[in-house]
């Protein structure tokens, strides 16, 4: 349930994201991995990256949505974000974390981004989604948020591919969502 003083978003803005190593043809390169790694500096990020990475080893490539056992989630407390790519192409939200939930001042399970995103923040999603759908990429993505009381807060996401009910590509989003008052965009 939301916290009844949230505030929404009334702007997002700041949009960026950083791709990481393709996982659709198999394991790449240990240097590609730790490189990627190093730019993620939410230490939940990484360390549901490191878990996601451990069914990788055992599978050989992309792991399936149940490989994970609910329990393996708890410790990344609120912030975990599932979407399904459903059979008619729409993203479906199929668990949001109570803490993003309390942050965008919106529960977006069981919707699509149609229900509930503006539409550039929509096309910013899907156009990232074709990264882990096509090529079987994970990648962060940033953005930032100005709250109706003039508050900005940012976005810091990791997004690992899963399969799902046989897909023949990966079609489940698993991701860790913090929100900041710092940016956590990695400098150069």
């Amino acid at each position: 349930m939301l916290s009844q003083n949230i505030s929404r978003p009334m702007r997002t803005f700041n949009y960026r994201t950083i791709q990481g190593p393709s996982f659709l043809n198999g394991i790449p390169e240990a240097a590609e991995w730790a490189d990627f790694k190093e730019k993620i500096l939410c230490d939940k990020s990484k360390s549901l990256s490191e878990l996601w990475f451990e069914k990788v080893i055992e599978s050989g490539g992309i792991p399936d949505r149940k490989d994970f056992a609910v329990e393996e989630f708890i410790k990344f407390g609120t912030n975990i974000f599932i979407g399904k790519l459903t059979d008619d192409g729409k993203w479906l939200t199929t668990y949001c974390g109570s803490g993003i939930a309390d942050s965008v001042g919106l529960d977006a399970s069981n919707k699509t981004f149609e229900d509930y995103a503006k539409p550039k923040t929509q096309k910013f999603w899907e156009d990232n989604l074709k990264m882990l759908t096509d090529d079987g990429k994970v990648y962060l993505e940033y953005y930032s948020f100005e709250y109706d009381n003039h508050e900005i807060k940012h976005c810091a996401a990791i997004n690992l591919p899963l399969y799902s009910d046989g897909s023949p590509f990966p079609n489940v989003n698993l991701s860790y969502e913090s929100f900041n008052r710092e940016d956590l965009y990695p400098s150069d």
